[in-house]
């Protein structure tokens, strides 16, 4: 039996990764973002482009996982298993995003070279995107300048909101 024992627990400990649960903002009526294509126009006066938003594309409400960067201001997304397949033929087919925060205070236009199968999305200053980080953050209660979670009281009663993994509470 204490042979087994091991096994059984690696048995487990494999069954609760590979499940992972998904990632919500505390206040999830809105959504998280939306990905639009994004459509460049003529090009105007001094050779610039104006860029909008086309047809949606993805609507994101829930993360497979929410990964804060040592700087303490940019963040990876990670988006859930129905999501990451979604972008995956959006960045097969689309060359030019726009991501839109849920209440559409911020936004990052990005240009797709490749494919991206890894479902992961990148924000921050250095990927132009500063204000889309600053948005996250906010929306998952970061406190300001450091990878804290502010504990929100209602947090307790919901066992439905989940502090994305690898963060205390």
């Amino acid at each position: 039996m204490k042979q087994r024992l091991p096994f059984l627990l690696l048995i487990a400990i494999l069954a609760l990764t590979v499940r992972g649960e998904e990632v919500k903002p505390p206040e999830n009526e809105v959504p998280l973002f939306r990905i639009y294509e994004a459509v460049q126009d003529a090009e105007g006066a001094g050779g610039v482009h104006n860029v909008h938003q086309g047809k949606l594309l993805l609507t994101v409400r829930t993360l497979g996982n929410l990964l804060v960067q040592a700087d303490k201001e940019s963040v990876r997304v990670v988006l859930n298993e129905a999501d990451t397949k979604a972008f995956e033929k959006i960045t097969t087919d689309y060359r030019l995003l726009l991501t839109q925060s849920g209440d559409e205070s911020a936004s990052s236009l990005s240009m797709v070279k490749e494919p991206r199968k890894s479902g992961s999305l990148y924000f921050g200053e250095q990927y132009r995107s500063g204000d889309m980080a600053a948005y996250i953050r906010k929306r998952f209660h970061f406190k300001p300048g450091t990878n804290d979670i502010e504990q929100q009281p209602h947090q307790q009663d919901r066992p439905d909101v989940h502090a994305p993994k690898g963060t205390a509470p």
